[in-house]
């Protein structure tokens, strides 16, 4: 079992999401990662993993694995690379 807890940053995110099919899709995965299925996920790095949709924009979901899970952040496909830079930057923020 795993604990599952939201960043603020995510938090702030995932309420401006409205897309219906990814919120649900979202609110299934999460019931199963507290069961520890992840589902389609990728290491991108030594601390940093990501959850992957294949609805609409390709939703995706950033967390680390600390005491549980912790959602850092999310963002799209098209938007990884600068996601992905924030994300590392944000880790550094919960490090200190």
């Amino acid at each position: 079992m795993y604990e599952i807890r939201e960043a603020p940053e995510f938090i702030k995110w995932f309420t401006k999401v409205k897309d219906p099919v990814f919120r649900a899709q979202f609110v299934n995965r999460k019931q199963r990662i507290a069961q520890g299925n992840f589902g389609f996920n990728k290491r991108l790095s030594e601390d940093i993993f990501e959850l992957k949709f294949k609805v609409s924009k390709g939703y995706r979901v950033y967390y680390i694995l600390d005491n549980g899970v912790l959602l850092l952040f999310g963002g799209v496909k098209d938007t990884q690379s600068k996601d992905i830079k924030f994300v590392k930057k944000l880790l550094q923020k919960y490090k200190e």
